[in-house]
């Protein structure tokens, strides 16, 4: 968990300071554990602007969702099957006449069966209706149920069914199964921006940008100190 790296550093000081003063090591872990573990989604920090670059390179993985008559320009990395960033991700949509734009940045985590064919779907979606993708995220972040299984084939098809439930205009080829199709499509692209967002170091999700500034967890009166009030 993202919050294991501050644990250890709070212990670490514990130790030191146990050498030095000798007192109760219970009271201390307690103590650090309380002030580590984050309260909303995978970090509540907020970092206070984001290096330029990390910016642009999220920008270039990002998928467009909508372009509105707002002023915000706004990016999220997102896990569609992580609560927080479920909404996170509703908190937005539902603010579409304040942002300017909305893109997506697509981030399956290994333990999330299921989100990656998740993902796999939404970029399928983008390349072929993108006028449909605003709905389809929305779906993928709200009424798109976890799969019943922790078996990563049956959590894909789970996902895909429900999808094609769904989305009837979604096409699939006679010759090939629709998730084997996604699989070869898009499970190479979805795994490079997962890469590339931990090569930038920003492994917690959900993040949020905001006209520039990063904001990690769900923090919805961080949020909305960017919206009409």
């Amino acid at each position: 968990m993202p919050c294991v790296a501050r644990v250890g550093l709070e212990l670490f000081k514990i130790r030191d300071y146990r050498m030095l003063h000798g007192r109760s090591h219970a009271f201390f872990l307690l103590l650090a554990i309380s002030i580590s573990t984050p309260a909303q989604g995978a970090s509540s920090e907020m970092a206070p602007k984001p290096d330029n670059s990390i910016r642009l390179t999220l920008q270039s993985q990002a998928i467009p969702i909508f372009s509105g008559q707002g002023n915000l320009n706004v990016i999220m990395v997102s896990d569609p099957f992580c609560p927080f960033c479920r909404r996170s991700m509703r908190y937005l949509l539902r603010r579409q006449n304040e942002i300017a734009t909305l893109s997506i940045v697509l981030h399956p985590l290994s333990f999330h069966p299921g989100a990656d064919a998740t993902c796999w779907i939404l970029n399928h979606i983008f390349d072929h209706h993108p006028d449909k993708i605003a709905e389809a995220v929305s779906f993928a972040h709200g009424g798109l149920k976890n799969p019943p299984t922790n078996n990563p084939r049956n959590a894909r098809e789970y996902v895909v069914n429900a999808f094609i439930d769904k989305f009837h205009w979604l096409v699939t080829d006679p010759d090939m199964s629709f998730l084997d199709y996604l699989r070869r499509k898009y499970a190479k692209k979805v795994t490079h921006t997962s890469q590339t967002i931990t090569a930038l170091g920003t492994k917690n999700i959900p993040l949020v940008i905001i006209d520039g500034t990063i904001i990690l967890g769900y923090k919805p009166e961080r949020f909305a100190s960017y919206f009409i009030k």
